[in-house]
């Protein structure tokens, strides 16, 4: 599937824990206070997840990448928006999360 045929796909605005976080896909993400590239962010404050759709070097990035990150940073916003704030800080325990639903989901999509 092509990129952005898999983006247009995505919803705008997933729901979690009852909250509407809108989902935004960007070219790259930089912070200005450092040389940090991420791939995706979350912000739980402004109910917003930002996907890169393209690498440092202004590639575009594959579905799967894309995938995995949304999946990253949606473990991030119900982390954040859950009891379990600590958590949500340390990017090797979201990052196993999120690596644990990718390969779980297509075993059980069919009961939804």
């Amino acid at each position: 599937m092509d990129v952005s045929d898999y983006i247009a796909t995505i919803p705008r605005e997933i729901t979690v824990f009852n909250l509407p976080y809108k989902i935004l896909f960007v070219d790259q993400i930089n912070y200005p206070d450092n040389d940090a590239h991420p791939l995706g962010n979350t912000c739980c404050s402004s109910l917003e997840i930002t996907i890169a759709t393209k690498s440092v070097s202004g590639r575009t990035l594959g579905v799967e990448i894309i995938r995995g990150t949304l999946i990253h940073e949606l473990v991030h916003a119900m982390l954040g928006e859950s009891c379990f704030l600590e958590e949500n800080n340390k990017e090797c325990f979201v990052e196993i999360l999120s690596k644990l639903i990718i390969e779980i989901i297509p075993q059980i999509k069919e009961l939804y």
